[in-house]
């Protein structure tokens, strides 16, 4: 008598439209959420970000994120300070050039004293 063999099959699942690579941590997004600013609706966008350059270091202009938003570029502004001062982000600025932002995870250092 043939021996019975179970096969497991991942059922696939596909998204319409844009969506956030996770896994991204629910402290992160508290702690963003927290500080008001729109500082979680660009938090997310750098979390979009680093999942389609599957990288935690990632280039970001301010005011593309303001039109998709429908936020000044000032306000994004306030919030990358923000997101900053927080220790969710480590912001290298450039002269002429786009931010590179680093997401920066619990018990990581941005660099600063």
């Amino acid at each position: 008598m043939e021996k019975q063999r179970n096969i497991k099959v991942k059922s696939q699942r596909f998204i319409n439209g844009h969506f956030i690579k996770g896994p991204i941590p629910l402290d992160w997004i508290l702690e963003a959420g927290k500080i008001g600013n729109k500082s979680l609706e660009l938090g997310c966008y750098i979390w979009f970000v680093s999942g389609l350059k599957k990288s935690e270091t990632v280039p970001i202009n301010l005011g593309t994120v303001g039109l998709a938003f429908g936020i000044s570029r000032r306000s994004m502004q306030r919030a990358l300070g923000a997101l900053e001062r927080a220790s969710l982000i480590k912001v290298t600025r450039s002269k002429g050039k786009m931010n590179l932002i680093t997401i920066l995870l619990k018990g990581e250092s941005n660099g600063t004293l």
